[in-house]
């Protein structure tokens, strides 16, 4: 505004405050405004740089289908000492459950859950491992000592382009301080998966089903809830013109530094929402940084970046009127 009088280009603001619970109203929103929300590109501001003052763009995100596993083997918690050995534990029959998940390689064992996850080409590959690797890094951000995963795919690998499916929370039985001698009659499991293009999450959770009742043990019973928000996964192209003066602007900002092209774990529901139902591609451009304590106390935010940040999103609005791009 300073310097034009007024943006470059036509700008619709969309605040959506539903992304950490899968954004469950926001498709019937863009389904009924369509022509208001039509755009030649989307800018999300949802993501992060690969290190300090390390520029970097995000260009694909995976998809997230969540469920619970409710499981019986008694009307009633017994007493340990008198039913003990003898009748069904709740609580050993969700480990055995949950544990049937994965193989010994770290491959997910549900049948056909990979069967539609887009293999990596050794152009993925290539993109995935030109950042800087930094195994240690990622250990000592997350406080754990080893790395483990699907073998055959490098941890990066694992993390931005493989689906995963992870046991969230796991509880049974007496929970409170002390003993209690009870043989549990109920057990649950919360149940994520991050998945990748061409995968499905409500197909997904129907083979979650199929695998739960084909390897419940004897005297079990289990019931799943699906969870609203599930999300696809998404992906910009990489000759988008509004991703090449994305590179182009960052390039300036930080004195010719080329950008690193990033995918992330994560998921943000509204990119493949807004792809599929308004057919506009997202560029993701965003400042926070590695160990910043997401979803965890005590976030944080650099005070540099905070003042950087507005000047590259100015400047590339500048560099996207360049770019001629033309609604879908």
């Amino acid at each position: 505004h300073q310097t034009t009088g007024q943006p470059p280009v036509n700008l619709t603001f969309l605040f959506e405050g539903e992304e950490e619970i899968g954004s469950p109203h926001l498709a019937p929103l863009l389904a009924a405004k369509r022509e208001l929300l039509a755009a030649d590109v989307v800018l999300s501001v949802d993501g992060g740089m690969e290190g300090p003052d390390t520029p970097s763009l995000t260009v694909a995100s995976k998809g997230l289908a969540a469920c619970q596993i409710d499981l019986t083997t008694s009307t009633t918690d017994l007493h340990s000492g008198v039913y003990g050995g003898t009748v069904p534990n709740a609580a050993r029959a969700i480990a055995t459950l949950v544990a049937s998940f994965h193989d010994d390689a770290g491959r997910v064992a549900v049948a056909g859950f990979y069967d539609d996850a887009r293999d990596l080409t050794a152009e993925d590959r290539a993109e995935i491992a030109a950042p800087p690797d930094d195994d240690a890094g990622v250990r000592a951000q997350a406080g754990v000592d080893a790395l483990t995963g699907e073998a055959g795919y490098s941890p990066r690998e694992r993390m931005w382009a493989r689906p995963t499916l992870d046991v969230n929370g796991l509880w049974s039985g007496f929970q409170g301080a002390g003993t209690k001698t009870v043989t549990p009659a109920r057990a649950h499991a919360k149940i994520t998966c991050r998945l990748v293009p061409d995968q499905d999450p409500a197909r997904i959770l129907d083979l979650i089903e199929r695998h739960v009742a084909a390897h419940l043990p004897a005297g079990a019973t289990a019931a799943m809830v699906r969870f609203p928000g599930s999300a696809y996964p998404a992906a910009i192209r990489r000759d988008h013109p509004a991703l090449e003066a994305a590179k182009a602007t960052l390039r300036q900002a930080y004195g010719g530094t080329e950008p690193l092209i990033t995918r992330t774990g994560g998921t943000v529901p509204a990119i493949a929402l807004l792809q599929r139902i308004l057919g506009a591609e997202t560029v993701s451009l965003a400042f926070s940084l590695p160990g910043s304590r997401m979803h965890a106390p005590n976030e944080w935010f650099r005070v540099s970046d905070f003042h950087q940040a507005p000047r590259v999103f100015a400047a590339y609005l500048t560099a996207l009127a360049a770019t001629g791009l033309q609604s879908p």
